[in-house]
């Protein structure tokens, strides 16, 4: 059974940050490490993210992740582990960079398994009923979310009106070619749309009186059982991973810096 759709989105969000507050002054690389661990094993086995969105949602955060090794390594002083011409890679660094990484990647699945597991809708609903958001804010932030989600189809557009006044800027299976300078002309035109979008629907918004007085709800977000036995074994895991690796003497904090 999929539990992670079913959860509140307000609690998933406010989980997300406690784990990465509770991360945040940990510093070596075994904490972070099985905190990941427990979460990649938990979001397999509740199978509400699919495994090549998993995979592929990981390559941004993977990115920062080696740019957090490579800094640490080559910038923190300590026992030498390698050294090619100038650059000297040393242990402590190592270890600090892949503590950092290791976070990055909690924040990282965290991120990926609210996101494909929370309708907008549901999530703004819920920051206002349950985190008491102001409506203004939400409603703005739920109509900047519907243009970012209509900008693929407007480039499209773009480039497919290109292609019709240029026959020929199509390759040999017919889709439109996208020469760079075209690119750069249809970027500045989709930014303009979107700009002129957003004034129409802050006109609108306004007009109608969105955010002014109370405002009832057509499916309230309720905090319910299931969602507060989620947050606490959450908790109660990260401070039980903390405590593990704390007893033997692994765990380091802001002394490691």
């Amino acid at each position: 059974m999929k539990l992670a759709p079913r959860l509140n989105p307000s609690v998933k969000l406010l989980v997300l940050l406690a784990i990465s507050l509770a991360l945040l002054p940990v510093f070596d690389p075994w904490t972070p490490t099985i905190v990941y661990a427990v979460l990649l094993a938990a979001t397999l086995a509740d199978r509400s993210v699919p495994l090549r969105t998993l995979a592929l949602g990981h390559l941004p955060f993977a990115v920062f992740a080696i740019g957090l090794v490579l800094v640490n390594t080559l910038t923190r002083s300590g026992t030498t582990l390698a050294t090619f011409g100038p650059l000297h890679f040393s242990r402590e660094g190592l270890a600090i960079g892949i503590a950092l990484a290791m976070r990055t990647f909690v924040a990282g699945i965290g991120v990926i398994l609210l996101v494909r597991t929370t309708a907008p809708p549901a999530f703004i609903d819920s920051l206002r009923q349950n985190l008491r958001v102001p409506t203004r804010v939400c409603f703005a932030v739920l109509a900047g979310y519907r243009i970012l989600q209509e900008l693929p189809e407007q480039w499209r557009t773009l480039v497919n009106a290109h292609a019709v006044r240029r026959p020929h800027a199509r390759r040999r299976d017919g889709t439109p070619k996208v020469p760079l300078s075209f690119a750069l002309r249809a970027a500045v035109s989709l930014l303009a749309v979107a700009i002129r979008r957003g004034e129409r629907l802050t006109i609108t918004m306004e007009t109608r009186g969105l955010g002014r007085g109370a405002r009832t709800s057509w499916r309230p977000q309720r905090v319910r059982t299931i969602d507060l036995t989620f947050a606490a074994i959450a908790v109660l895991v990260v401070g039980g991973v903390i405590a593990l690796t704390a007893s033997p003497g692994l765990l380091r904090s802001f002394g490691a810096l």
